[in-house]
């Protein structure tokens, strides 16, 4: 899957070339293809993905998670990582259903609930967003990230002070949260007002 109307892929070399390839500069990336290679499956293709997503080549990560999904169509973190791909590219709206799916293989995951938040949240149904978050919590109460989406979603809600808690409870988990310690700040000056 390609972004529809977005930016091309990094350029790589060329075999002959003697410029370096991510792949051949990345010791990760080079150690997940190779295991890829070794023995394939949809967990392979699945770290291959996640490393390109990590190292922002959005369009190998799409097609490593869709081939994970090909290779086991009951793979909710792939679907959850082709749903994060479309939210990433601006397009949330098309990541609903690989989300969905995500949950419905992975109903025990805490990151698939609040992945499918981001996209419900992105496409203006913050109910069903906050409900998604708080499932996330409920599964996994350490996870900052769903605490620190409560909170962006409390702000946008214009309910400054839940904000300030949720943002408060994220950094209590997780204290070199950027985006945590980003939206306190959003919601104190808020509160100040």
């Amino acid at each position: 899957m390609k972004p529809p109307g977005g930016k091309p892929p990094p350029a790589t070399a060329t075999s002959g070339s003697s410029l370096p390839t991510v792949e051949a500069s990345d010791p990760a990336l080079s150690s997940a293809l190779l295991a890829l290679v070794i023995a394939p499956s949809a967990a392979a293709e699945r770290r291959v993905a996640e490393r390109y997503r990590a190292l922002g080549i959005l369009d190998a990560a799409s097609d490593h998670f869709s081939r994970a999904v090909r290779l086991d169509p009951t793979d909710g973190a792939a679907y959850e990582g082709v749903a994060r791909i479309w939210r990433d590219w601006g397009f949330p709206h098309l990541g609903v259903s690989d989300a969905s799916r995500a949950v419905y293989y992975a109903p025990t995951s805490a990151a698939a609930h609040n992945t499918l938040g981001t996209i419900l949240s992105a496409i203006g149904q913050r109910a069903d967003a906050r409900r998604e978050y708080e499932r996330a919590l409920t599964l996994d109460p350490r996870a900052s990230y769903a605490l620190n989406n409560l909170c962006f979603l409390s702000l946008l809600e214009g309910d400054t002070s839940q904000a300030v808690r949720e943002c408060r409870a994220a950094l209590a988990i997780d204290p070199d949260s950027a985006p945590a310690r980003a939206n306190l700040a959003r919601a104190e000056a808020a509160g100040s007002r």
